[in-house]
């Protein structure tokens, strides 16, 4: 059923409104990016506690207590990252335990996901960031395990913003992108073991990329088209070489670009190799951080001496 005259009017003015107001305000998406974020932090912290914990769960935030009361880890697959752990033993130290507190750190991260459109903003348009951010915010997977203790929504909120940094730093060549890098795919490493697929994944895409740029001969758009339109030897060999004059063509230009930006070359690849040691070291430090041994390690985990006194909630369960 078509909308009345009168309402498609009023859409109208609302968007030529909202345009004019997107259009005279340079941190627009932001703020509305910031307003979507906020109201995916509130659906996930709303009766957070009001469900009665998951096996998975509870597995986990035994763990978690025991480290509270005694003091000893050890990094163990079947529970899968440590990054969850040592952060509800924190919370439960300094609060008490509850299925709140047990929940609140996914929550919260998975709440703030949205903020990741943002580092993407030099490829999508302005409604297209948006709707990046709605997504994150509201996609019903995601809302519900972002309320649900497991280290689903960590693994993908650590490595999806730092391949968000890793764009930005191809967008801006600023070091410090290649710093956050380098601590959330920690950060997301520490959280769940598959986080590797991550990386083969960005690998997979790159060669895929190269490849279309540097292999598939000029004068086609993919693979398939190549391979259905069956040229002659001699066509096939002059879009070869025409695709490799352009692959040169491409490599000087880009080496001119570059030290026209920078200047010496060699000066820029010793700063940036200098920057990307900064960037492994920092991964290294915050990994050993979460994975090193506590206490007494397996040890003491299965045979513990004795528990910290820990202070207990009034509200919620353990």
């Amino acid at each position: 059923m078509a909308a009345p005259p009168r309402e498609l009017s009023r859409l109208k003015r609302l968007r030529e409104r909202v345009a004019t107001w997107a259009d005279g305000d340079e941190y627009a998406v932001a703020k509305v990016v910031l307003g979507i974020t906020l109201l995916s932090v509130a659906l996930r912290l709303v009766d957070l506690g009001s469900r009665v914990a998951h096996y998975d769960e509870g597995r986990v935030a035994y763990w978690a207590l025991n480290l509270a009361e005694t003091g000893s880890f050890t990094y163990r697959y079947i529970i899968h990252g440590p990054f969850i752990q040592h952060v509800d033993a924190w919370l439960f130290s300094l609060l008490g335990t509850s299925d709140v507190l047990m929940r609140l750190p996914i929550a919260i991260i998975g709440g703030l996901l949205p903020l990741t459109a943002l580092l993407f903003r030099e490829h999508l348009r302005r409604e297209e960031v948006v709707g990046v951010a709605a997504f994150l915010a509201l996609n019903p997977l995601l809302l519900y395990y972002s309320r649900f203790m497991r280290s689903d929504v960590l693994v993908a909120a650590f490595m999806f913003t730092a391949f968000g940094l890793l764009v930005r730093f191809y967008d801006t060549r600023k070091a410090r992108y290649l710093y956050g890098v380098g601590a959330f795919a920690a950060l997301g490493f520490a959280s769940k073991e598959n986080a590797i697929v991550y990386v083969v994944t960005w690998l997979g895409a790159t060669g895929l990329l190269l490849a279309k740029v540097l292999v598939l001969p000029n004068g086609y758009r993919d693979a398939a088209s190549f391979l259905a339109d069956v040229p002659s030897p001699s066509a096939v060999w002059s879009r070869i070489t025409g695709r490799a004059r352009a692959d040169v063509n491409l490599v000087v230009g880009t080496v001119r670009s570059f030290r026209d930006r920078h200047g010496s070359p060699w000066q820029v690849a010793v700063a940036y190799i200098g920057h990307i040691w900064i960037a492994l070291v920092l991964f290294f430090a915050v990994s050993l951080f979460f994975y090193a041994p506590r206490g007494a390690g397996l040890a003491g985990i299965q045979h513990p001496r004795r528990r910290r006194p820990r202070r207990r909630s009034t509200s919620g369960t353990a």
